[in-house]
């Protein structure tokens, strides 16, 4: 369950996915770019925008995770 919004969830995975909206933002862990609206999709696109190898490399496994 949600500790702001108590909506329940039925894995953990769904859950931090949904607390990360509460935070308002993400941060790029290759970069440390701050992504405001604070989604995994929206990581996986800068990873996939970004021509550095690492970052291919992680919007693959982010990509197969949230699948």
């Amino acid at each position: 369950m949600c500790p702001y919004c108590d909506k329940i969830f039925t894995s953990s995975r769904s859950l931090r996915i949904h607390i990360t909206k509460h935070h308002g933002s993400i941060y790029c862990p290759v970069c440390n770019k701050e992504l405001h609206n604070g989604t995994w999709r929206e990581l996986i696109a800068h990873c996939r925008r970004n021509p550095d190898i690492r970052h291919r490399r992680l919007a693959e496994r982010l990509g197969k995770s949230i699948l």
